[in-house]
This record gives C-alpha cells, structure tokens and sequence, in this order.
C-alpha cells in the first residue's frame, strides 16, 4: 500500500475572516473541530510531515491536487520546510475530472474537504482517467 500522514494543527478559535462558505465546509468536514481538539503546534507538524516525505521519497516531488498553485503558495507561507521538499512543477488533477465530465459525462466525486481524503479521491481520479484513456486509444 501506500504511506499516508494525516495531522491537524492546534487552533484556539476558527478565525472569523473565514469565508462564510469556507468555514461552513470545515464546520461539515469536521476539520475545524480536529484542528480545535489538536495539541500539535504547526512547528510540530511540519517537522513530522518533512520526515515522513524524506523516509517515503527522494523529494523534490511534483505537487498534484485540486487547486496545487493554492496549495503551494499556503505550503510556501505556512510551512516554508515542507514546500521546499516539492518540484517547481505541479498537476491540477481537478482538470482531468472536468475533462472526464465534460468529454465522456463521468460525474465528479464531491470533494470531502479533508486533506486525505481529497488526496485518495485526486489518486482515483488519475486512475479511472488513466483506465477510460487506455480503453479508448489502447494501452502503451
């Protein structure tokens, strides 16, 4: 299988600059109340997170997912350690579901708001992209 790490930050409060949209996305996906229980510091999990990415790879990894240039640029200002660990270059996989709806009329899975989760369903979606490609125009 595959190596997964999953860590939430400490938070005293949900700041209330959120968006209202983006905190009722936390508030359902449960993260706000994670991150509000957590007595990791954002040092702390930085530190884990690097260590996990260097036992799993040789770093300088490309950085996949939904919205990567928004990932990259909370990664640059949050955890500066971490982001250096990524490639320059990145893949929005939201640009395979919306070519698989719109070409061959596949529904998009709703995104569950939760790192991990958002991360096996963008590794899912490669997969099934990958999987209706090869059936269509043959395997190489």
């Amino acid at each position: 299988g595959v190596a997964e790490f999953s860590q939430c930050v400490r938070i005293v409060q949900i700041p209330s600059t959120i968006d209202p949209y983006v905190r009722k996305i936390h508030q359902d996906s449960g993260w706000g109340d994670d991150c509000l229980r957590s007595e990791r510091t954002l040092v702390e999990v930085e530190n884990a997170a690097c260590a996990f990415v260097d036992q799993h790879t040789q770093g300088d990894l490309p950085l996949g997912g939904a919205n990567p240039g928004f990932d990259r640029r909370f990664l640059q200002a949050q955890l500066p350690l971490l982001a250096r660990r990524f490639h320059y270059s990145h893949f929005e996989v939201r640009a395979l579901t919306l070519l698989d709806e719109w070409v061959v009329g596949v529904e998009r899975e709703k995104a569950a708001h939760r790192a991990l989760a958002d991360c096996h369903q963008a590794v899912r979606a490669v997969e099934l992209h990958y999987e209706r490609m090869a059936a269509a125009y043959g395997a190489k």
